[in-house]
This record gives structure tokens, C-alpha cells and sequence, in this order.
């Protein structure tokens, strides 16, 4: 009888961890999340050939412009996080001097690929990440691309993600990341910068916790 009761209450105990809700589950179980934010990108311009009164460059092709941002990552229970991302943005300054033929409509779109690794902590509502990646496009005058063959198209940086729940499943999310891309000669002639700085806010979406 007693060996009777005893299967009876482990059966019970499974039957009862088997039905647990959801929501009662632990809120670091590794998962997928998806990330969409709309960006703000920041990059500075090189000086190195700007005079506002000189003849070679009036002002340098730098700025703040609009983007756009996903990412795709992977949070393991230890807790670390692992992440593909993609964003894109774009600048557009009027140019005048030598440097430019005279005057240039001079636009800048940096695409950034990159993979990150980093820490997830405070269940989900702070991340950090370094990584490395490869950035794409160029800058043009008048639509006119400027070649950049001394220049390196790998960048290196990193980030913040700070997210608030507004589901079971859905977080608001505000991100920064900082990317360093070594710019070549063609590039900081027309005042093209190395730093790239991307401020963001979204939604993020968890699967499989």
C-alpha cells in the first residue's frame, strides 16, 4: 500500500509540473527574441580637411539621419546572449570646395552587419554586447559614388539594450550601439568620419520561454 501511495504522488507531482501555466514558468529559460527599432545614427565628421573660410572642404560629410535596425538573438540560460544584427542609415549634407568639384550633394549610407556577444541580465531588461562585423555602401557626390579601396570595411563595437515588458512575450526596447570603421583617404578628404554612434527604439518579441 504504501509503495501504492508513493507512485500515486509522483504521478500526481508530474501531472501537476506538466499543467503549470505558462506565465509561472521561470523567466530566464533560454529563448529566441526578434528586434525591430527604428534608428537615429550619429557619425561625426573628420576635420582633417574642413575650413569654413578655406578652399578645400566647407564642411565635413557627417551628422545625424534616420534608420533602421533588426537583430536576431539567442539568450541561454547562463546567462549569456549571442545576436545577428542588421541596420542601415543615412546622411545627406550640401558640400562646397575643391575637394568636391565645387559644390556636391554628398549623401552617406552606412549598412552594418554584425554579430554580437554578450550578457543578458535582470531577466531580459538589460543587455550588453561587443562584436565585430562588416560594414557596407559608400559615400557619393551628385550621386556619384568615391571609391574607398584603402580604406576597411570591418567594424568594431558594441551596445545597450535596455527593454520593458508590455506583454508576457513583448517587450519596449531602447538600444545604443558604437561602431568603429578605420575610413580611407578618399573618404576623410570629403570629411567622412570613423565613429559611428546609432541610437534606437522598438519591440522585441521573445519565442520559447
Amino acid at each position: 500500500m504504501r509503495t501504492l501511495v508513493v507512485l500515486l504522488a509522483l504521478v500526481s507531482s508530474a501531472e501537476l509540473a506538466r499543467a503549470q501555466p505558462a506565465s509561472s514558468r521561470s523567466p530566464d529559460a533560454p529563448h529566441l527574441a526578434a528586434t525591430v527599432v527604428g534608428i537615429a545614427t550619429w557619425q561625426p565628421a573628420d576635420d582633417t580637411y574642413v575650413s569654413p573660410n578655406g578652399p578645400y572642404l566647407d564642411t565635413g560629410l557627417g551628422g545625424v539621419g534616420p534608420g533602421i535596425a533588426a537583430d536576431l538573438s539567442y539568450v541561454a540560460a547562463v546567462p549569456v546572449v549571442v545576436a545577428f544584427e542588421f541596420s542601415t542609415a543615412s546622411i545627406s549634407v550640401d558640400q562646397k570646395g575643391r575637394l568636391v568639384g565645387g559644390t556636391a550633394h554628398s549623401h552617406l549610407s552606412d549598412t552594418i552587419v554584425a554579430g554580437l556577444v554578450g550578457g543578458d541580465f535582470a531577466h531580459h531588461s538589460l543587455q550588453i554586447y561587443g562584436g565585430l562585423g562588416w560594414r557596407i555602401g559608400q559615400p557619393t557626390l551628385n550621386d556619384v559614388s568615391v571609391e574607398d579601396s584603402d580604406g576597411s570595411r570591418v567594424v568594431l563595437g558594441g551596445g545597450i539594450d535596455g527593454a520593458a515588458p508590455v506583454a508576457r512575450r513583448v517587450d519596449i526596447v531602447l538600444t545604443f550601439r558604437y561602431w568603429f570603421t578605420d575610413r580611407g583617404e578618399s573618404s576623410r578628404q570629403i570629411g567622412v568620419g570613423n565613429h559611428v554612434l546609432r541610437f534606437g527604439a522598438g519591440v522585441r518579441v521573445r519565442f520559447g520561454d
